[in-house]
């Protein structure tokens, strides 16, 4: 039963990820309007995504690095721009 509560746990926190990573790259899309997509994406996935991941692996005693928290971000980013081309 408690690998049930993890595994939601887990699954929530690939949700915000998805979800952060989806609004920055909106706000990147406002603040800057001449970026290429391509440049958004990577300032996000590598500055925010992976500014992220970096804090929790050098927290490791309270915080958890993962991969797949950075391929949610990149998941939500994709999603940003996709949003943004269809608003276009």
């Amino acid at each position: 039963m408690n690998w049930i509560i993890n595994w939601i746990k887990s699954l929530n926190d690939k949700v915000l990820h998805f979800g952060a990573s989806f609004a920055i790259e909106i706000l990147l899309a406002v603040a800057f309007p001449g970026w290429y997509p391509w440049a958004r994406f990577s300032t996000n996935v590598i500055l925010f995504g992976g500014g992220k991941e970096l804090y929790d692996f050098l927290h490791s005693d309270s915080h958890d690095a993962e991969f797949a928290d950075l391929l949610a971000d990149a998941c939500g980013a994709l999603c940003g721009e996709i949003a943004i081309a269809l608003l276009r």
